[in-house]
């Protein structure tokens, strides 16, 4: 679903389709339209408890903060991701540290894509030290 031009009722509608218990990859990068309304029915996808997902990318999504910290809630109940990529959505230390609570939190997860974001010295310190502690990053 990359590039395609993906809204909160697209993105709504295609998650009410999916089958948690098959479903263990989502890309629904490069997709600027989604609004925190989409990112609270994936945050609600992801928390179902026969949810099996376990690569999650949202690269270029213009996320900003609000949604982030939508995304960043969720990812801390649910423990499964194993690849995150959050790359290029102007994400800024305002909700660093919950971000680093979740990678804390979050013992599967082996690959974080970052780069690209507004992260800078207090907010970079709370994920390196959440990466630091992490025993698969």
């Amino acid at each position: 679903m990359v590039r395609c031009g993906l809204d909160d009722e697209k993105l709504i509608k295609i998650l009410a389709e999916l089958d948690p218990y098959a479903i263990r990859s989502i890309d629904i990068s490069y997709n600027p339209l989604i609004t925190s309304t989409g990112y609270l029915a994936l945050s609600n996808y992801i928390l179902d408890p026969c949810c099996s997902l376990t690569d999650l990318n949202v690269e270029g999504n213009c996320m900003k903060d609000r949604n982030f910290q939508i995304l960043t809630v969720a990812l801390q109940e649910y423990k499964c991701i194993e690849v995150l990529n959050i790359s290029k959505n102007d994400l800024t230390d305002h909700y660093a540290e919950d971000f680093g609570k979740m990678i804390e939190i979050n013992k599967q997860l082996r690959v974080l894509f970052a780069h690209y974001n507004r992260f800078m010295g207090k907010g970079g310190s709370f994920i390196a030290k959440a990466i630091q502690s992490s025993l698969n990053l």
